[in-house]
Formats: C-alpha cells, structure tokens, sequence
C-alpha cells in the first residue's frame, strides 16, 4: 500500500527520541494485509502533538522511495509494540483488527482502535 502524499513519516530513532524526552503519545495499528499464510500484517500510526504518522523504516528503497513499514502480528508488532509502543496492551478482534487498551479503575479502556484496510480473505 503507497504511502499518500499527505502522510507524515516517522522512524523508531525519532520514537526512541520522543521515549527520552518523555513526550506523551499513543499508537494504532492498522490492518493492512495478509500474507501467502493468511497471517495478518499492519502499519503502525502515531498520533504526538496532535499529529498523525505512520512507521516507516530508517532508509529509504535503492530507488529513493519509502514505503510504510509493514508488521506481522507476531513476533513484529508484538515485539515493536513492546519496545516502541505507548505502554497500552494489545488486544485482538475477531476481525484480526486490533485495539489499544490500558486498565483504568479496574477496568479496561480502549485508547485507539486500528482500521480494517486490508483486502477481503478468501477463507
């Protein structure tokens, strides 16, 4: 999936950046595909600043183009969400979308919920 013209960019040095400066942000991960296998694979957004960007890697392709940096559910997102998420757990939908959630008072309170843009499966 291209990256629209209108996207701003963003690289885990710039999150690690943010982490030590303690600046306050939260993630979304979008559906995006599913591989050869059926397993699904997402873009990550942050929002910061009222901004929003989406997760691309540090370089860019041989041609000069970026493109956004796609991650499967396990070990890529879940180890990214980890080391570079906003501290929220993860939790999947029937639907292989997934939501943000913290626990506030006991009890668990989605923070973001990620789009469904991936192509229908034939099942």
């Amino acid at each position: 999936m291209p990256i629209e013209s209108h996207q701003k960019l963003i690289t885990v040095e710039a999150v690690r950046q943010w982490r030590k400066q303690g600046k306050k942000f939260t993630c979304r991960y979008d559906l995006v595909d599913f591989g050869a296998h059926g397993t699904p694979a997402y873009n990550c957004i942050y929002f910061v600043e009222g901004e929003e960007k989406i997760l691309v890697p540090e370089s860019p392709k041989s041609d000069g183009t970026v493109q956004e940096r796609k991650l499967a559910l396990v070990p890529g997102l879940f180890n990214h969400h980890k080391k570079f998420g906003d501290g929220t757990s993860l939790l999947l939908r029937p639907d292989c979308t997934l939501a943000t959630v913290e626990e506030r008072e006991g009890e668990l309170v989605v923070v973001r919920v990620g789009r469904n843009l991936a192509e229908p499966r034939n099942n």
